[in-house]
C-alpha cells in the first residue's frame, strides 16, 4: 500500500504548502518535502510490481487511479502487464 500512503502524505504537503495562515518557512519546507517525496513517488513508476500489486488489490484495481485522476494511457499500460 505504499501508492496510497504517499497520497495521503502529498495531499498534507499541499494543504500546509497551500495554507496562507503558517509560517513561509512552514509552506516553503511542506513544499520542499513535497519536492522529495514526489522523487520517491516516480520511482514506483519504475517497477512493475507497484502496477501488478494495485491492479491485482480487491479494494484498489483501476477503480483507485481513475478516482485520484491518472491517465487513461497509465491504467492502460498497468493493465497490459497483466
Amino acid at each position: 500500500e505504499v501508492i496510497p500512503y504517499i497520497d495521503i502524505l502529498t495531499e498534507h504537503l499541499d494543504d500546509f504548502a497551500d495554507d496562507g495562515t503558517l509560517m513561509a518557512t512552514v509552506r516553503a519546507a511542506a513544499e520542499h518535502r513535497r519536492v522529495v517525496l514526489n522523487k520517491y513517488y516516480e520511482k514506483t513508476d519504475e517497477s512493475i510490481v507497484y502496477r501488478i500489486v494495485m491492479i491485482l488489490h480487491p479494494a484498489y484495481k483501476t477503480q483507485y487511479f481513475r478516482l485520484h485522476k491518472w491517465t487513461e494511457e497509465w491504467i492502460d499500460e498497468a493493465k497490459d502487464i497483466i
